[in-house]
Parts: C-alpha cells; sequence; structure tokens
C-alpha cells in the first residue's frame, strides 16, 4: 500500500532520497525542542499562525525560549498547492534547513524578505539565537480559546504535512 514502509528495502536507491528527507527531518526535530511542546499552554505562549495571504499555504512561527532550544524563532510555510507560493518572511535573516526534497540539520542556504515554496512541499527556516542560554517558560494549566485555536492550527499543520509528504511520495515513487 501507499502509506506502509518496506524496511526490507530501504537500502535500495529507489527509495533513497525518501529515506534521507525522513531522516533528516527527525535529526531536524530532536535538534530543536521548540517543535516539541508538551501541552496547550506552551503551544499557546509559543506558535503563532502567519498569513500567507495563498489558499492552501499555511505558516507558523514559533518562537524559541524552551531549555535548550538555540533558536530565535522556527518558521515553517506547508504548500499544498500544485504551484509554487511566493511567502513573505517575518522580518530577519533567516536559515534554511528543510526544502523540497533536502531536510536535515545543516543550513542549506539563507533567505531574507520572501521565499518561494515549491509546489506541494514544506520549507523550515531558522533566525539563529546568538544568545544560548535560554531559559525554559513555564506553562499554566487550564485551555483558553487562544491555546484551542494554536493547537487546531498545529494539528491542521500536521495533517497538511501528512498529504504533502504523501504527495512528495507518490509524486517521487510512481
Amino acid at each position: 500500500s501507499i502509506n506502509s514502509i518496506k524496511w526490507g528495502t530501504l537500502d535500495d536507491a529507489s527509495y533513497q532520497s525518501v529515506y534521507n528527507y525522513y531522516k533528516g527531518l527527525i535529526a531536524f526535530r530532536k535538534a530543536h525542542p521548540a517543535l516539541r511542546l508538551s501541552s496547550a499552554a506552551e503551544v499557546n505562549q509559543y506558535v503563532t499562525t502567519v498569513s500567507t495571504g495563498t489558499s492552501n499555504c499555511v505558516a507558523f512561527q514559533i518562537k524559541g525560549g524552551q531549555e535548550g532550544e538555540r533558536a530565535k524563532n522556527i518558521f515553517l510555510v506547508f504548500n499544498a498547492n500544485t504551484t509554487a507560493a511566493q511567502i513573505t518572511l517575518p522580518e530577519g535573516e533567516w536559515n534554511v534547513y528543510v526544502q523540497g526534497d533536502k531536510a536535515g540539520t545543516q543550513v542549506l542556504g539563507t533567505a531574507t524578505g520572501s521565499v518561494s515554496v515549491e509546489p506541494i512541499s514544506s520549507l523550515i527556516l531558522v533566525q539563529e539565537d546568538p544568545i544560548e542560554d535560554n531559559i525554559g517558560g513555564g506553562a499554566s494549566a487550564g485551555l483558553g480559546t487562544g491555546a484551542i485555536i494554536a493547537i487546531a492550527a498545529v494539528v491542521v499543520a500536521l495533517v497538511i504535512g501528512g498529504v504533502i509528504l504523501a504527495m512528495h511520495l507518490m509524486k517521487n515513487h510512481a
């Protein structure tokens, strides 16, 4: 089936690009505590939805500050369109870590102003924090409306990311 992983064939050359992409995404997530928020209060505190001005394209900015997080901000864009999307970045210089079929903990390039996000793909950029002694923020109990909206936005992003990934797999292995 389309969504299954054939563990016995991962060394096959035809699967290496997808395998390396997944491996890079996992390494990137492990390197960033900001991508492992554990409560609605933390999501509400750190995650902001960003208007892209493009239908079928969603973006989020995650503020750093969690214990062990060295990024000042992480900017994620998911483009579910069959055409590229031009997205305005928040102010500052951003390092690209996930783009097209490449993902990992090595900088792929830098961007300022705006970026083009490839069709049916994601783009993840990091604004590095020169101060590496971030102190984790506390979380309060209870779910406010803002927390529920933020959680819903993250869930939508994960669903769209899954759809994009499935489309990417089908496109590369059709």
